[in-house]
C-alpha cells in the first residue's frame, strides 16, 4: 500500500495522458479498479469543488455519478461500472498537466498526514458506511446547487471519504465519517 495515494493517482492520470496525448474515462477507470473506489470519489469531490462544481446542471451530474459508484459499494461489487456514454469523455494531456500544477501542492500536503493505521477501523463495515454517507452527501449536492459554491462543502467531505478508502487510513475514516455525518446534519437542521 503507497503512502502516497494521491501522488500515485496523479502520476497514473499523467502517464495515461502522455501515451496517448490524451486520457478518457475508460481508461482511468481501468488503472483506478485495483484501488477500489477511493479514487473515483475523491475526482468527484475535486470536480464538484472546482470552479465547475458552480455550472448549472453539473452538481446533479456529479451527484448522480456518485450515487452510481457508492451504490455498487453497497450492492458488493469489487470495481465501479459505468455507462458506456462516460467511457468517451477525454482530457487533454495539457489539461492533465496544468491541473497536475494546481494539484500538487494539496496532494504532498495530505500524502504527508495519510497513511495504513488503525486497521481495526478500516473494513467492510467502515467502506458500507462510507457509502451511504456518500450516497447522503450526493443527495445534499442536488438541492445545494441553487447557492453558490455550497455544493463544496459536501464534496470536500466525499473527498475525505474517498481518501480514507483508498489510504486505509483508519483515523481518516473515523474523521471523514464523523465530518459526514456533521455536514448531513448541519444541512438537515438548515433546510428545516
Amino acid at each position: 500500500m503507497s503512502s502516497a495515494p494521491l501522488h500515485d493517482i496523479l502520476d497514473d492520470i499523467e502517464g495515461l495522458a502522455e501515451d496517448e496525448g490524451k486520457v478518457d474515462v475508460k481508461s482511468l477507470l481501468e488503472s483506478f479498479q485495483a484501488r477500489s473506489f477511493g479514487p473515483v470519489l475523491v475526482l468527484l469531490g475535486i470536480l464538484s469543488m472546482s470552479p465547475l462544481g458552480a455550472v448549472p446542471g453539473i452538481p446533479i451530474v456529479l451527484a448522480g455519478m456518485v450515487i452510481l459508484w457508492a451504490g455498487q459499494i453497497l450492492i458488493g461489487r469489487s470495481h465501479p461500472w459505468t455507462p458506456e456514454f462516460l467511457h468517451s469523455i477525454e482530457i487533454s494531456e495539457d489539461q492533465v498537466g496544468k491541473f497536475r500544477d494546481k494539484a500538487e501542492p494539496a496532494t504532498e500536503f495530505v500524502d504527508n498526514w495519510v497513511k495504513p493505521r488503525l486497521k481495526w477501523a478500516v473494513g467492510d463495515v467502515s467502506e458500507y458506511l462510507i457509502a451511504a454517507l456518500s450516497i447522503a452527501l450526493a443527495l445534499l449536492m442536488i438541492p445545494l446547487e441553487l447557492v453558490p459554491f455550497a455544493v463544496a462543502i459536501p464534496a470536500g467531505a466525499l473527498v475525505l471519504l474517498g481518501l480514507a478508502l483508498m489510504a486505509k487510513d483508519g483515523i481518516l475514516t473515523l474523521i471523514s465519517i464523523a465530518l459526514g455525518g456533521i455536514v448531513i446534519i448541519g444541512s438537515i437542521v438548515g433546510f428545516l
